[in-house]
């Protein structure tokens, strides 16, 4: 294995770790009646409005999906190169409304450091890993696409 696929591996892990304990806790606190209060400087940080806890707990179940296929991906991508494309497009995807949604809706500006930043960093790493093997992968995995179609 290359230094490039191990770089793959290791971090697109890590990411996906990261995603299945922040929104694994998220959820949990959520449906224990222990999350964030939305007062409180942290939850200032990481919650949106009031009364979100449904959509962070549906949110939050699509992101656990997420890091489950990415981690197979990060070890498989000749396998698996659509899902590392899937969850870099859905990630950038949510990172640009999370920074929109920081300027638009009115006391929203302090989620640019905190949930839309835990959003971005992990998803640059992600790009920064992937996006230079990614070709690479896909010639290699083009037999097999075509074999299939």
């Amino acid at each position: 294995m290359n230094d490039k696929l191990k770089k793959l591996r290791v971090v697109g892990r890590f990411v996906a770790m990261a995603f299945g304990i922040f929104f694994g806790v998220g959820i949990v606190g959520n449906l224990t009646g222990h999350s964030v209060d939305p007062h409180s400087h942290m939850g200032e940080l990481v919650r949106w409005g009031m009364g979100g806890e449904p959509q962070e707990v549906m949110l939050g179940s699509v992101y656990l999906a997420i890091a489950a296929y990415l981690w197979i991906a990060a070890a498989r991508p000749f396998q698996h190169w659509l899902h590392l494309d899937f969850a870099l497009a859905a990630n950038i995807a949510h990172s640009v409304v999370m920074v929109l949604l920081s300027f638009v809706w009115p006391h929203s500006m302090q989620h640019l450091w905190g949930d839309s930043l835990l959003t971005i960093i992990p998803t640059a790493m992600l790009a920064y890993v992937w996006l230079p093997v990614r070709s690479e992968v896909l010639a290699a995995a083009a037999p097999a696409r075509s074999a299939s179609s």
